[in-house]
């Protein structure tokens, strides 16, 4: 869609450079193809159509995405391929589909394009370019536009550099580890772990032992129960990878996740996967009831994973720490003291749900701000 400017009058002004296309409409499609081999871009209007503050953003956001941008209205056949800070796209503008029988410039000829590519063998193109010939009644070669009637290119691929897998570790109990845990605490800590049952059941915290899977990575953490550890995961790195892609960063390599919690802890490979998980880095997210499992605890201490610096290290709890009773005082402090507030303009404006209300401690707040 484009959208057009009015003019006072309510008249629709279609004059050179009054034309919008809109952050919007090209932000959430190129984000929906991000992981497309070929992408592209079909336009009715040339960029130079567009309002100049629109054109520099659109444009170059295209031209940096985009193998290929299709546009028609000129009506002028010809291929231009683009090699520029921003980008290489391959942009064809489209010849008139259907003026009249006979132009009266020879320039706008009936004529339409179709293309070849040969992504697999010699990554090159070719652009075919027709026009309808009255005195022969056929469409034939554009040989006006260019000898021979086709444009030979070499294809640029956008996606060349290959996704990063990064390692994740996940230190949870299996099922039959929950069973055997109350038997299992090792007896210098068997007094720890009934103080930390009790101030679980002090919270309503029952069933926790119903979270565990035969799987690690099926694990669901007690505060997003219902949920495996694995969904949550592939969610949050599709996230990021679509947050990298519309900030721009098209270029840049996908992540994606590798479970090596069942090497890692009882595999045949669990002593090499083990050192390269510690020498190589990686993301160890520890389940902090798991931690009194001695098999557990004895795997993380003799793994050396946590003296690496390219280990990120997550610990979940079971307690939502924004449901403790002071904080949520303070949270009931802020909807009743904050709910309306005055803005810089001397206006009252709400705090809303678009304003992130997260209550955490210093320790949190540095580790965020990381």
């Amino acid at each position: 869609m484009c959208g057009r400017i009015m003019d006072a009058e309510g008249k629709t002004n279609d004059k050179l450079c009054h034309a919008l296309v809109g952050e919007h409409q090209i932000h959430v499609p190129l984000g929906q193809i991000s992981d497309a081999e070929i992408k592209i871009a079909v336009v009715h209007h040339p960029f130079d159509w567009l309002a100049e503050f629109d054109c520099n953003r659109v444009e170059n956001r295209l031209e940096k995405t985009c193998n290929f941008i299709l546009h028609g209205h000129q009506h002028k056949p010809q291929v231009k391929v683009i090699h520029s800070t921003y980008g290489d796209p391959i942009v064809i503008p489209a010849g008139a589909s259907y003026d009249r029988r006979l132009p009266t410039d020879p320039r706008y000829a009936n004529a339409y394009n179709f293309v070849h590519l040969d992504c697999d063998n010699t990554g090159k193109g070719v652009v075919f370019l027709r026009r309808w010939s009255e005195q022969r009644t056929e469409w034939i070669g554009d040989e006006d536009s260019i000898k021979g009637g086709k444009f030979e290119f070499d294809l640029v691929r956008k996606n060349q550099r290959k996704d990063i897998s990064i390692p994740f570790v996940i230190a949870a109990m299996t099922k039959s580890e929950a069973t055997e845990l109350d038997t299992m605490v090792n007896e210098d800590i068997q007094g720890l772990y009934k103080n930390f049952k009790n101030d679980l059941h002090s919270y309503d915290i029952m069933d926790w032992k119903s979270c565990y899977s035969d799987l690690r990575r099926d694990w669901e953490p007690y505060i997003y129960k219902g949920r495996p550890i694995n969904a949550i995961i592939t969610e949050t790195i599709q996230y990021i990878n679509k947050y990298r892609y519309i900030n721009g960063e098209t270029n840049c390599p996908k992540i994606q996740w590798v479970d090596s919690s069942q090497d890692f802890f009882e595999g045949e490979k669990g002593p090499e996967t083990k050192s390269l998980f510690c020498e190589n880095g990686g993301i160890l997210i520890v389940d902090s009831i798991s931690l009194f499992h001695p098999a557990i605890l004895e795997r993380l201490t003799q793994s050396e994973a946590l003296k690496n610096e390219s280990v990120a290290v997550l610990v979940l709890s079971p307690i939502n720490f924004g449901m403790l009773p002071p904080n949520l005082l303070i949270r009931d402090l802020m909807e009743k003291q904050l709910h309306t507030i005055i803005d810089s303009n001397g206006k009252e404006s709400n705090l809303g749900c678009f304003n992130e209300k997260v209550i955490r401690d210093m320790r949190g707040f540095r580790i965020s701000l990381r």
